[in-house]
């Protein structure tokens, strides 16, 4: 299913495209995963990035009769996705998919809890992979439309 406003992704891929050519830094990991990717992956990376920051809690409201995500939403009376939250979504999509693609993480979901790596015994922290967990770099732009407890 292709990228959809409102209903799958906060952002077309041609919108993904350009803030991803101006936001990322071209040495990052981000930058160079986001260059491998074919059209279809970058779907991915983007349904999957506004999956994941649609489960925060925002401030205004959200327009629930007409869309099925928390953006759009009204905010100071305006429908609106800022650019910002397009972009938290575009690097969350990324980073969960550097994240998925790890060694160590292929390990972790396999079970594997500890290993012995020459005469070192590794434990690995599983702990981190339960649950969705935003990402510092995609938090940042996030944080100024988060709704804060008790507001």
């Amino acid at each position: 299913m292709a990228l959809v406003i409102g209903k799958n992704s906060y952002m077309t891929l041609d919108e993904a495209k350009s803030l991803a050519q101006v936001e990322l830094d071209s040495g990052s990991p981000e930058a160079k995963l986001w260059s491998e990717l074919s059209d279809s992956d970058k779907e991915i990376v983007c349904k999957r990035g506004t999956i994941e920051i649609n489960t925060l809690n925002f401030k205004g409201r959200s327009i629930k009769n007409k869309y099925d995500l928390k953006f759009p939403r009204l905010i100071n009376g305006v429908e609106t996705i800022p650019e910002s939250i397009k972009i938290a979504a575009l690097i969350q999509g990324l980073m969960s998919r550097l994240v998925t693609s790890g060694e160590y993480y292929n390990l972790a979901i396999n079970g594997v809890e500890s290993m012995t790596v020459g005469p070192n015994n590794v434990k690995l922290n599983t702990d981190r992979f339960n649950g969705i967990r935003i990402h510092e770099k995609a938090m940042v732009y996030v944080e100024p439309y988060i709704k804060k407890s008790g507001g």
